[in-house]
């Protein structure tokens, strides 16, 4: 039987940089094209469960959990940075000896996405972005949020990390999350990297985001070559929640077409 849906339980780990024990799972059907799922900060890949069931009877599906959230340990760093996070996913896709994959990611994943598409060791196919963020303009409303505050504000994020992550240290994981997200640094934001894309890319924003504002992810797509933008009415960040599968036919139609190409 295919498994559908993401467990955050009985999957892998990688041993990545600074001794971070990097957690992934595989579900769907075995031996199809892959997809990779990256999720946003301080959440798991079981966010994309809204979806996956759409996606795994035809595609390996490979859900990552970045370093420190999630199942994934941090390590011995005091820094987090979106270049990291992808040698993070470039360690995991080359020990299971995928060459080339689809990305999906949302919010960081996406962000992370767009490093990954000038990737040495894994072509990238195609991107969906799902709130990925580019530039430090996107950034700049959670310039005074606190640990504290993302407890708050992401209630089911950290119950989640207090059930599954081995370390235990919410307070410093999210003072380093944030922290790498009023990080405006050419090294860490993918500004210049987003717009060398080749590959087909689908970027997807909610309407009411307040951390990619509907006019940046339309700036970004007149930059990017091969690339489409769906802006998701009625919702926020997370687009991919919208009710009524708006956002999955948004994602089948690309699949679609990059299928076709």
């Amino acid at each position: 039987m295919i498994q559908r849906i993401f467990t955050s339980n009985g999957g892998e780990v990688v041993l990545g940089l600074h001794q971070a024990e990097l957690y992934y799972e595989v579900i769907g059907k075995k031996g199809a094209p892959c997809i990779v799922l990256l999720p946003g900060g301080l959440a798991t890949v079981s966010d994309f469960n809204t979806f996956t069931l759409y996606l795994s009877l035809h595609y390996q599906l490979i859900g990552i959990d970045f370093r420190g959230q999630g199942r994934s340990s941090l390590g011995t760093i005091d820094r987090l940075t979106y270049p990291l996070l992808m040698d993070d996913v470039e360690r995991i896709l080359v020990k299971l000896g995928i060459e080339h994959a689809g990305f999906i990611g949302f919010s960081d994943g996406g962000t992370v996405g767009y490093h990954l598409g000038n990737s040495q060791k894994i072509k990238m196919d195609w991107l969906i972005s799902i709130g990925g963020t580019w530039c430090y303009q996107d950034t700049q409303s959670t310039d005074h949020l606190t640990p504290a505050q993302c407890q708050a504000l992401f209630p089911a994020f950290y119950n989640l990390y207090q059930d599954v992550n081995p370390d235990q240290n919410f307070t410093l994981v999210a003072q380093l999350v944030v922290a790498m997200w009023r990080d405006g640094s050419n090294e860490n934001l993918p500004l210049d990297l987003a717009k060398q894309l080749k590959c087909p890319v689908l970027i997807v924003c909610g309407e009411k985001d307040t951390a990619l504002l509907p006019e940046s992810a339309l700036k970004l797509a007149q930059q990017i070559t091969n690339s489409s933008l769906f802006i998701v009415p009625f919702i926020g960040h997370d687009a991919f929640n919208v009710p009524n599968n708006l956002f999955v036919e948004g994602m089948l139609h690309f699949l679609t077409r990059v299928r076709s190409t």
